[in-house]
């Protein structure tokens, strides 16, 4: 439990059962536990104070020793100096009971991603990308910091004016540029779950759909050559 005081309501109060091996996190209100997923597992669990990555906690257990790794995004609403509490209870009912174990100041992202955008399915005309085709797939990089809350979304565009709807970030994108042959732009955008969106970054490609020509100019065809 993070919070000022021992209280489940808003904030932070998760909760891992050994025996089910699944991830709860409490309701802002502390009357129901939202989630009830694995470690390890493709799942986000929030509430208005905070963000649980089931993906990116680890549970450790080894004997009678339980090691827990939690992966927290604290949000904008949950902001200052917070106690944290734990507590533990064993398969035979005996339990810690509440016990504070540190002091935390929670501090808000204020500072957006940087990144980078690439064209992968490309040949090279010195440095510049060459494609034949409007479908090229993008190669992305972001990064929040050390401190960041996390790159959260992505949106694209060809002009840097006309976006598309946010998505989930990935390193990898399908994208569709303008047609007609000639330079082209392509434009990113990251978000961090802070809610902070970056600068945009492009880059270029040469669109090029004609084929070459090839022909003889000399001899002509059916010349007699002596």
């Amino acid at each position: 439990m993070i919070n000022t005081a021992v209280s489940g309501a808003n904030g932070f109060y998760g909760y891992y059962d050994r025996g089910t091996n699944k991830l709860y996190l409490r309701n802002d209100t502390n009357t129901a536990w939202l989630g009830g997923f694995n470690p390890g597992s493709a799942q986000i669990i929030e509430n208005t104070y905070c963000r649980l990555d089931c993906a990116k906690t680890t549970v450790t257990a080894v004997g009678n020793t339980l090691s827990l790794n939690w992966q927290l995004t604290f949000k904008s609403a949950f902001l200052g100096r917070k106690n944290v509490y734990l507590y533990v209870k064993d398969f035979a009912g005996a339990n810690s009971g509440w016990v504070q174990k540190g002091t935390w100041t929670i501090q808000s992202d204020i500072t957006p991603p940087t990144g980078s955008i690439k064209v992968m399915n490309a040949n090279l005309y010195f440095t510049t990308p060459c494609v034949n085709t409007t479908t090229i797939t993008l190669g992305l990089s972001a990064d929040d910091g050390l401190l960041g809350s996390g790159v959260s979304q992505m949106q694209f565009s060809n002009d840097n004016s006309a976006w598309s709807a946010p998505e989930n970030y990935s390193t990898t994108k399908s994208w569709t540029i303008l047609s007609g042959d000639g330079v082209k732009f392509i434009y990113v955008k990251y978000k961090d779950f802070a809610g902070n969106w970056s600068e945009s970054f492009f880059t270029v490609a040469i669109l090029d759909t004609v084929k070459p020509v090839i022909q003889i100019t000399s001899p002509q065809n059916g010349e007699i050559i002596r």
